[in-house]
């Protein structure tokens, strides 16, 4: 399979047959197009259960099948880690033969996160979601999990900048608003912990670094404090700078200033 190291979501509206590809939740399923059958010309959809078919417009089924057969088309990848009678799951060998034809994008669960491993597994190291989003990384290593979280589905603008790091148990990257900027330098260690980053804020951490776990690095308050005469905010959040060579210890919570 050739990789693509580049993804632009917005490529996805230049392609003439637009397919949804659901491994969802049904209530999550239909209300990503409830939002979006506006501007993607959905031509398809695909399921196992034919019954959640009938409440999407009656749109044709494809069967799976037929996706490494299709030309020029593009599909919605949905990822769900929930259990239960409506869910769908899809192995990471179908991804492979999928990928291998068609443009893939990767939209996740209620809880708006995408997987670096799941990027990594589509050869999206330069990836770009619809509202301006964009991820850039270069490799990882370890066993742990890469994800990145949004606190609604329409903030924008947000740019991740990661080297080559190394993550033991998992690494949460959580977007609070708009326009935000995180950038990790080369050869950086986590075991686990979070950062968090709001509208605007920064948060840069150098190479070379160690991270224990259950740390916090967080750019903006946690809580908002207001003037009670002004009604303006008294505690905006500043941005965080880390240099190289930097240890930070388990339960360590960093803030921004």
């Amino acid at each position: 399979m050739e990789s693509i190291n580049l993804f632009d979501a917005k490529n996805i509206l230049e392609r003439p047959q637009k397919i949804i590809f659901a491994e969802c939740s049904l209530e999550y399923l239909e209300k990503h197009y409830n939002d979006t059958r506006q501007i993607l010309d959905y031509s398809g959809i695909i399921f196992r259960n034919k019954e959640l078919a009938n409440q999407f417009n009656k749109l044709p089924e494809i069967k799976e099948d037929e996706l490494v057969h299709m030309d020029n088309a593009a599909v919605i990848m949905f990822r769900d880690l929930g259990s239960g009678n409506n869910s769908l799951h899809i192995r990471s060998s179908q991804i492979r033969e999928i990928n291998g034809n068609i443009l893939v994008d990767h939209v996740t669960n209620y809880r708006r996160w995408m997987s670096l491993r799941i990027l990594r597994a589509l050869g999206y190291y330069d990836y770009k979601d619809f509202t301006g989003n964009e991820i850039i990384f270069d490799r990882f290593s370890g066993n742990g999990s890469i994800q990145i979280s949004k606190s609604r589905i329409d903030i924008k603008d947000n740019r991740l900048q990661l080297g080559y790091i190394d993550v033991m148990r998992s690494l949460d990257i959580g977007l609070y608003g708009n326009g935000g900027l995180v950038e990790i330098g080369e050869y950086t260690t986590f075991v686990g912990g979070s950062i968090h980053v709001t509208t605007n804020g920064k948060v840069s951490i150098g190479s070379y670094c160690m991270f224990s776990h259950d740390f916090l690095v967080s750019q903006p308050d946690q809580h908002s404090i207001f003037d009670l005469k002004t009604h303006k905010r008294l505690n905006t959040g500043k941005n965080v700078a880390i240099g190289n060579h930097v240890w930070i210890g388990r339960y360590a919570k960093l803030g921004g200033g």
